[in-house]
């Protein structure tokens, strides 16, 4: 059996001006992977109406079925408005770390990922 381990760190942003949950960062997983990663959002206003979170994000892919995200683990939520958030979910082969604003709101979103995949053949 080989392995392929990968970490990494990534950086991504995604300005959203509604509520509407909006994908900031996807992270593709090949088949037979496991998946882990510590999540650092922050979002802004150009007003100063800021957020920070923290998150623990994982998922993996078997049997070239579609990737399965775990459950997503809250560490921190600091909101200056409450209603914004940071989640995660499957769809395809990827797991999506979304965040959602507010109507009528012009939100500036940072992600920073420290993550590991293990693929095993």
């Amino acid at each position: 059996m080989a392995t392929t381990p990968l970490t990494f760190t990534r950086t991504d942003q995604v300005h959203t001006t509604d509520a509407t949950v909006t994908t900031i960062a996807l992270y593709t997983l090949p088949d037979e992977t496991i998946f882990e990663a510590f999540v650092l959002v922050v979002a802004r206003t150009t007003g100063g109406v800021k957020a920070t979170y923290q998150r623990t994000i994982g998922g993996d892919r078997e049997g070239g079925a579609a990737a399965t995200a775990q459950a997503s683990t809250t560490t921190r939520s600091v909101e200056d408005v409450a209603g914004w958030d940071v989640t995660a979910d499957a769809s395809g082969n990827d797991i999506r770390l979304r965040v959602t604003g507010a109507a009528a709101t012009a939100i500036d979103w940072l992600a920073v990922t420290w993550g590991v995949m293990l693929t095993t053949s």
